[in-house]
């Protein structure tokens, strides 16, 4: 058998994994008690076809046939925070189908952007502060079965702004391990959401596959064993070390590997820890082969117009709403068009920015029209 998968009958009880049966009609005949399967059940509790559809567990071919969504596949229910059964998931076996995964169709209840596998009877143990995001089912089930119940999964690879307000209510985790699959797309999936979640204030690290060549922690764990998913987890790097080693550890061009540097030493200002500053700067002095003082030079440098920038920005932000306040309570008291236009004129000349002047005296102007319609009507 292709694809082939190893799940023990407590992983199956547990993660409630089941088989969709090769038959295009078994299953619909069954979910709506065709032949009386279901003995004694009222219409009321039996299923019609237009429900089937609605909840995404069924689907109509070119020639009109309601067919079950999942057809030899193995079966992963799941579930949103609040415990309710809310989608499924089928696993292909044949190797054959255009899509290993194939999930439920979006409805009512389910958004794969809003939904985190097993947030559900996710279990921290000894106080710890930590989650594991992993990338798919598969994995997930690996890392519970390596004693780590402190795992969830993404179905794909973006971590969405719906998934922070998830991870928001565990207001005790500080630090986020990330476990994409130990390829390309992983790669990507694990910078572009470490940056994302780091954003959001969290601690994030990256999980450390150096020592292997398989693709994920759920192949690590079947060739290696399940202390392979302890090594990778206690020895997890920190994001900007991940990154550093990933960015200048393919040979470039001289100019490729300047302009990496001069990201990294961004990347640095912006993500990286404090404490571990001088060791990010002698990671990329070795792999890069450049002057260790240079890059410390251009780092404090790059600090330092940082924080200008935002210095700035902040003053800006605070005049500029004292300011719109001020000339908005002024059209209160504006009774012609010559006093508008003296208000417009204030708006120009203090931001001296084009973009927010207009939108500023787009605000007023509408106020205006709105105090205006008020007084006429008296």
């Amino acid at each position: 058998m292709k694809n082939k998968i190893e799940l023990d009958e407590e992983v199956i009880k547990k993660f409630k994994i089941d088989y969709a049966v090769n038959d295009k009609n078994r299953t619909i005949d069954f979910l709506t008690n065709k032949n009386n399967t279901l003995l004694n059940l009222t219409p009321e509790q039996q299923f019609n076809e237009q429900e089937l559809l609605d909840a995404g567990i069924a689907t109509v071919n070119s020639k009109g046939e309601i067919l079950p969504l999942l057809i030899d596949r193995i079966t992963f229910p799941i579930y949103d925070a609040n415990n309710n059964l809310v989608a499924f998931s089928g696993r292909d076996l044949s190797g054959k189908a255009d899509n290993k995964y194939l999930h439920t169709k979006a409805t009512e209840v389910f958004d794969k952007s809003k939904i985190l596998y097993n947030f559900n009877r996710v279990n921290f143990t000894n106080n710890d502060d930590t989650l594991i995001i992993c990338e798919g089912f598969m994995d997930c089930i690996a890392y519970n079965r390596a004693g780590y119940t402190n795992c969830v999964a993404t179905m794909g690879t973006q971590i969405t702004q719906n998934h922070v307000y998830l991870l928001k209510s565990l207001k005790f985790v500080k630090t986020i391990i990330l476990s994409f699959d130990n390829d390309n797309a992983g790669t990507i999936a694990n910078i572009n959401n470490a940056k994302f979640l780091i954003d959001n204030g969290y601690n994030v690290t990256i999980a450390n596959y150096q020592d292997f060549q398989q693709k994920d922690i759920d192949e690590i764990i079947l060739k290696n064993g399940i202390d392979a998913a302890k090594k990778v987890i206690e020895e997890r790097e920190d994001f900007v070390s991940f990154l550093i080693r990933k960015k200048l550890s393919i040979k470039q061009p001289v100019d490729k590997v300047k302009n990496a540097v001069d990201d990294l030493i961004e990347d640095i200002i912006s993500y990286g820890n404090k404490m571990l500053k001088n060791q990010y700067f002698k990671s990329i002095a070795q792999l890069a082969n450049y002057d260790l003082e240079e890059i410390e030079k251009e780092f404090n440098k790059k600090e330092q117009n940082a924080l200008s920038y935002k210095q700035t920005n902040y003053n800006y932000s605070k005049s500029y709403k004292h300011q719109n306040n001020n000339y908005s309570s002024k059209i209160n008291v504006a009774t012609n068009d010559e006093m508008i236009n003296e208000i417009q004129k204030a708006i120009l000349d203090f931001n001296n920015n084009y973009e927010h002047s207009l939108e500023s005296i787009s605000l007023l102007e509408t106020e205006y029209k709105k105090k205006s319609a008020e007084v006429s009507k008296i």
